[in-house]
């Protein structure tokens, strides 16, 4: 029997207590969530830097296995070429690279070899393996010593195999018990918050949802609906769609919390994957760093910091990120949209001296209503991948968001209209 005969076999046994008929893929995901939680737990309290980094290994290796076992050679020949590239006189970008071009290939096998929807693929882990890669890359050009043992248990780190990631330099000190890392304690109040919060997620995901997911756009219900009806569905829709990413986010929380990485030296408040203001946030600028904290941190610190001082920095990371996330037309045209909201949030905030004679209260609904526009509107075409779908609903919703958003970035662009204060 190969490995790959053998974990399957492992995931069709764990499949059988699927006794509530949720989807085979989202089972497996959902085992590997609540396995974690405890997991982090055990490994707060093991003191010895070597008993952690092997625990971490051990187990990060073994979830791999359960979630794609067919792709472990790549994995493996991954990380060993890559940690012999970190002996390049600078080898960022060549790390950088290698670990885009495997995931630019899973990617390209999702498209190939999966239909058009959210089910589980293995590019989804190499998504994260990038993040983890990419700051080895930076780590080793800033000449960073660590071991090899060290390097492993960072790319296998089992707390974010599916969502988050965390700096390797920070990874280090909290692996080897060093810095705030000494003395964490164990208190695991914040774990048991953040594990709450999934399970309700799950309820909202698994009750909810299903009732008010993208798949209505295909309805006749729809069809029938007003213009405006339509655009208050689709802003209830796009919420609801938001439970699975809140669910991954604070399972992997949780056992981040767990394990004690998130630690600053008084509580465990670092490294937070979800942020509840996003949702509330009226600045487009400010809710991308809301959403999916931890991949916003890498995105910044890795690329646009150390690039910025090229006037193409900003293109490059949405461009970077656009291409992390997938192949599909669909994640391009949204990037793209929010590039350009948050051109329109600076331009706007350039000329806010213009506006002064609005009343405050009107201000905060006319900025309430354009950013829920922004993210809800623009993130559709995520939510049906497909292009001819996403067409179809643009068509549905009257290209109002698309509309508003050329005129209003024309209008500043040709007008420079309160455009002399650069200060952003």
């Amino acid at each position: 029997m190969t490995i790959v005969e053998l974990f399957d076999e492992i995931a069709m046994h764990i499949n059988r207590l699927n006794v509530v008929g949720v989807q085979a893929d989202q089972f497996k995901l959902l085992v590997h969530f609540l396995l974690i939680f405890p997991l982090g737990i055990i490994l707060r309290y093991l003191k010895s830097p070597i008993i952690r980094k092997s625990y971490t290994f051990f187990w990060g290796l073994f979830f791999m296995l359960y979630l794609g076992a067919q792709w472990i050679e790549l994995v493996v020949a991954q990380t060993l070429v890559i940690y012999f590239m970190r002996l390049l006189r600078r080898p960022f970008i060549p790390i950088a690279s290698i670990s885009f071009f495997v995931l630019g290939y899973l990617h390209y096998d999702r498209i190939m070899n999966a239909d058009s929807s959210w089910k589980m693929g293995f590019n989804v882990v190499q998504m994260m393996l990038t993040c983890r890669f990419v700051y080895v890359g930076v780590a080793a050009q800033d000449q960073l010593s660590f071991t090899f043992l060290d390097y492993l248990s960072y790319v296998f780190y089992f707390p974010n195999i599916i969502v988050g990631t965390v700096p390797f330099t920070a990874y280090i000190d909290f692996i080897n018990l060093k810095g705030v890392y000494a003395n964490m304690g164990y208190s695991f109040k914040m774990a048991f918050i953040s594990l709450f919060k999934a399970i309700l997620f799950v309820a909202a995901d698994q009750l909810i949802r299903p009732k008010f997911s993208f798949a209505y756009f295909g309805t006749q219900q729809w069809e029938e609906h007003s213009l405006l009806t339509r655009h208050l569905i689709c802003q209830l829709i796009s919420c609801c769609e938001r439970f699975k990413y809140f669910l991954a986010f604070n399972f992997s929380q949780a056992s981040m919390d767990a394990g004690g990485i998130t630690f600053d030296g008084q509580e465990f408040s670092n490294y937070r994957l979800a942020n509840y203001k996003f949702e509330i946030e009226f600045s487009p600028i400010r809710r991308t760093k809301h959403w999916n904290s931890s991949v916003q941190a890498w995105l910044q610190t890795c690329f646009y910091d150390r690039y910025k001082q090229h006037k193409s920095a900003l293109l490059l990371t949405f461009v970077l990120s656009a291409y992390w996330h997938g192949f599909f037309i669909a994640y391009y045209v949204f990037f793209i949209e929010w590039a350009i909201f948050n051109e329109i949030t600076k331009q706007v905030y350039r000329a806010k001296d213009k506006f002064k004679f609005i009343p405050i209260p009107i201000q905060k609904i006319i900025c309430a209503v354009y950013g829920q526009l922004a993210v809800n509107s623009t993130a559709t075409p995520i939510g049906l991948l497909k292009w001819d779908r996403v067409l179809k609903a643009m068509s549905d919703l009257g290209w109002v968001a698309q509309i508003v958003m050329v005129v209003v970035w024309g209008f500043f662009k040709i007008t420079k209209f309160g455009q002399g204060k650069r200060k952003e």
